[in-house]
Formats: structure tokens, sequence, C-alpha cells
């Protein structure tokens, strides 16, 4: 089962935030410099704002019958779903590995020590995806 990642305003404010800073060191580049010491450094932002799009056009997450499997832009990995112990619902992590788009999604701990922030469309429709394979994660609500 696919889940696309929620977007949330914060993503898009993010994204305008830089390419408007962008936008206008290139734009005082070329009024200083000349169109010729200006072109580089516009490639090279280009470049970083087609990674940023791509990462928020392609993420999303797969439930197989044995794996979570997310993808970020060029970022991609699987869970093992009985590895899974907990899931904690609705709560932020602000540090740590994030292929994820949106606040208060879902952190996944598995194995001994890792976790991973991920925010599917719905929680709830995936949290009951996960649980139809393995009934014995914890679930946490983050109050």
């Amino acid at each position: 089962m696919k889940f696309r990642s929620r977007k949330n305003i914060f993503s898009y404010l993010i994204f305008a935030f830089t390419a408007a800073i962008i936008i206008f060191a290139c734009t005082q580049g070329y009024q200083e410099e000349g169109f010729s010491l200006s072109i580089i450094p516009l490639y090279i932002i280009s470049l970083i704002i087609l990674v940023f799009l791509g990462g928020m056009a392609t993420t999303h997450y797969i439930v197989t019958p044995s794996h979570i499997i997310y993808k970020c832009g060029f970022i991609n990995g699987k869970i093992e779903i009985n590895n899974i112990h907990e899931i904690v619902k609705g709560k932020t992590m602000y540090v740590g590995f994030k292929p994820a788009l949106a606040t208060k999604g879902l952190i996944i701990k598995y194995n001994k020590f890792d976790d991973i922030y991920i925010s599917p469309e719905t929680n709830d429709t995936f949290i009951e995806a996960v649980l139809k394979i393995n009934p014995g994660i914890k679930i946490t609500p983050h109050l």
C-alpha cells in the first residue's frame, strides 16, 4: 500500500524563502559583475532548487507484507516491520533521520536504538496497515 507524504505550509515557505534568497543573490551578482560571473552560481542554485523540488514531489512510503519502504528524493531505505517495536503518533522529531515534509507525523522506533520520522497523509491509515502485519507494535499517542 502506497502512502504519499503530507505537506504543510512550512515546507512551501522554506522553499519560497530559499528561492527568493537565491534569486536575489543572482540578480545582485549580475548587476555588479555582469552576466559571465553570475551564471555559474545560477546553475548551482538552480540545481539545489531542483533537488529540493524532487524531494517534495517524490516523498512516499510503501507498506509491503514485510517492509516499510521510504523514498525522499535521493534518500531511499526500508525497515523490516517485524523489527518495529513502537510508533509514536502525532509528534515531530527535530533531530535525526526525517524523510518527511510535515510536522505531527510518526516516529517509528525499530531495532534496538534506531528511529525514523515520517509524515504519511493520514497517520491512522498508515498505522492500521502496519498493525495488520505486526499487531505487537506499541502505539504511543503524543499528548
